[in-house]
């Protein structure tokens, strides 16, 4: 959550520009996941970046939070009531460089990268995104992301240090995972 606040705020002079709302919907007052922050914060500012840029003037955003019926994963959702992404389009835009007609169309500044990044850095934390545009208008991205478990010894810490103990804990869980990876596409080469 304290992620998401933060970028909301390093939005706001794009969204007064266009005078969007956004409504944010979290679960809980704190949300722990297992992640590298910084690949994260890419995602996020990725994803929230191209909301604002599909959103019309005066239009609204929002950013959910919710836990899957497991409850072992956070599912997080950046919905735009602005641009729909045609359903041909849909499994495209996942791929380098693509670039759906609507977004050519519209004099919308870009490489096609963003949202081939986002898969990339979910894919090594082991997580997924998906797209949903069959509401008009408007496109929701939705990714997971593991939830963190918080040890009792943790429990007593101040926010502060409960979240330095538990980033230090998903960053070595995650570099681990993204270096048994790597090893496995060098031994593929080979």
């Amino acid at each position: 959550n304290e992620l998401i606040k933060d970028l909301s705020v390093s939005f706001e002079i794009k969204l007064k520009s266009k005078n969007i709302s956004v409504n944010k919907n979290f679960i809980s007052e704190h949300c722990f996941v297992m992640c590298d922050p910084n690949k994260v914060i890419r995602v996020l500012n990725n994803l929230i970046e191209n909301a604002i840029k599909f959103t019309q003037i005066n239009g609204k955003i929002e950013i959910k939070i919710e836990l899957g019926e497991l409850k072992n994963k956070y599912y997080i959702s950046i919905i735009n009531y602005g641009i729909c992404i045609d359903k041909n389009e849909q499994k495209y835009i996942f791929e380098a460089f693509y670039k759906s007609d609507k977004s050519r169309n519209i004099n919308k500044k870009g490489s096609g990268l963003g949202l081939y990044i986002v898969k990339k850095i979910l894919s090594l934390h082991g997580e997924n995104i998906k797209v949903n545009s069959n509401f008009t208008p408007g496109t929701e991205f939705i990714f997971t992301l593991e939830k963190a478990d918080i040890n009792p010894d943790v429990k007593d810490l101040d926010d502060n240090n409960k979240i330095d103990r538990i980033r230090s804990k998903s960053e070595i869980k995650i570099e681990s995972k993204i270096k048994s990876e790597e090893e496995t596409k060098w031994d593929e080469l080979l």
